[in-house]
C-alpha cells in the first residue's frame, strides 16, 4: 500500500552555472516544469538561445512518485552525458525539474570520463546556484456557492492556505481551487455542511 505524498522538493528560480575543460564550455541551465509540454517549451526555448551550440544535453524529472523520468545525450557518447545530469537532480532530491547543460566544443576531445565529469559538474552547479523549496501536492475542486456562503468560503481557504484559481461570479459563485491534497477531505466534508455550497464534477 503506497503511502500519500503531501509534500514534494523543487526548484525556486532558474539557475546557471559555466564550467569549462581544455576550450570546451558547458553552460548549466535549470528550470521548473509542472508537464511535458512545459519541458518541450523549455528546451525549444534554450535551444534557440544556443543555436550554435555542438550539444543539448537534457534531462528531467517529474511528479511525485518519481517514475517519469528522461535522459538525452544529443549525440555525445552514451551515458557520458544525460545519465551524470539525472544524477545530479536526484542528488538534490528534486523533482519537477529540468537541466539542461549545452557544449560548445573546443577542439579536444575530452573522453568519455571527462564528459562525464564536465556534464555532472555543470548540472551540479546549477542547482547550486538557485534555491530549493517545498512545495504542497495540490488537487484542483470546483465549487459553487451562493452569496450568503462567502465569508465562510473565504475563511476556510486562508485557513487551509488554499489558492483560487478561477473565478466565476453570476446569479451564483463558482470556484475552481488548487487544494493542498492532506486538506482535501477536511475542506470537502465543511463544503458538504453549507447549505447552498456543492462541489461539481469537471466535464471531461
Amino acid at each position: 500500500m503506497s503511502t500519500k505524498v503531501f509534500s514534494f522538493k523543487t526548484i525556486e528560480s532558474i539557475g546557471e552555472s559555466e564550467y569549462k575543460d581544455r576550450g570546451s564550455k558547458f553552460l548549466g541551465i535549470c528550470v521548473e516544469v509542472e508537464s511535458r509540454d512545459d519541458i518541450k517549451n523549455e528546451l525549444k526555448r534554450i535551444k534557440e538561445l544556443h543555436p550554435k551550440a555542438n550539444h543539448h544535453c537534457y534531462a528531467w524529472r517529474l511528479g511525485t512518485e518519481g517514475v517519469d523520468f528522461r535522459t538525452s545525450d544529443n549525440g555525445e557518447p552514451s551515458g557520458s552525458a544525460g545519465r551524470p545530469i539525472i544524477r545530479q537532480i536526484d542528488s538534490a532530491g528534486v523533482t519537477n525539474v529540468l537541466v539542461v547543460v549545452i557544449r560548445y566544443f573546443g577542439g579536444t576531445l575530452l573522453g568519455i570520463p571527462g564528459l562525464v565529469k564536465a556534464y555532472k559538474t555543470a548540472a551540479e552547479e546549477c542547482l547550486a546556484n538557485t534555491s530549493i523549496i517545498s512545495k504542497d501536492v495540490c488537487k484542483s475542486v470546483n465549487i459553487t456557492f451562493s452569496y450568503p456562503q462567502m465569508d465562510d468560503i473565504m475563511k476556510l481557504i486562508k485557513k487551509l492556505n488554499i489558492q483560487i484559481l478561477e473565478e466565476e461570479m453570476s446569479l451564483f459563485c463558482m470556484y475552481k481551487l488548487n487544494i493542498p491534497l492532506e486538506h482535501v477531505s477536511f475542506f470537502l466534508e465543511k463544503i458538504e455542511r453549507l447549505e447552498g455550497a456543492a462541489v461539481v464534477e469537471e466535464k471531461k
